[in-house]
């Protein structure tokens, strides 16, 4: 049973190795580099999941933080941030090996150990920002959740 989600999650993510590259990143809406490093491109491809952090820290007085709270994200940011963008490049850099290997012609055995090491990072990506939603949901008022989803939403629709 968990070997044709493997070969699927694999296929993807050999599909997938142009971003990787860099080949997918800079067409038709795709890949706007945010800072010098481009982390934005990497933490999109490397994550599904909602950067409400970022939401955060540039509408935090549309969101009437307290000194508390901004406190508790602050904190929160500055434990998580430095690990998150390191496993994000992590995933580009393994993507770049996995493609490169598959058209070496290494053995499907390698490949899938390979496929298998990026899916586990990515699912410590998904726990962790998982984790940041959590927090939000804990030192935010409901009222300050609700608004931050409707910026969040609002920029995703300008991206």
């Amino acid at each position: 049973m968990k070997l044709p989600l493997v070969l699927m999650l694999s296929t993807f993510l050999l599909a997938s190795g142009a971003i990787a590259e860099g080949h997918g990143g800079h067409g038709k809406g795709h890949g706007k580099h945010h800072g010098k490093s481009g982390h934005g491109q990497a933490m999109r491809h490397a994550n599904p999941m909602p950067n409400l952090m970022k939401v955060v820290k540039k509408h935090g007085d549309e969101l009437n933080l307290s000194e508390a709270q901004k406190a508790e994200l602050n904190r929160w940011h500055d434990q998580n941030a430095k690990t998150m963008h390191a496993n994000f490049a992590k995933v580009g850099e393994m993507e770049k090996a996995l493609n490169a290997a598959a058209l070496d012609g290494r053995p499907k055995a390698e490949l899938m150990v390979m496929a298998s090491r990026i899916m586990n990072l990515r699912t410590d990506i998904i726990s962790v920002k998982t984790d940041c939603r959590d927090n939000m949901r804990r030192v935010l008022s409901a009222e300050q959740y609700d608004k931050l989803l409707a910026l969040y939403q609002a920029r995703k629709k300008k991206h």
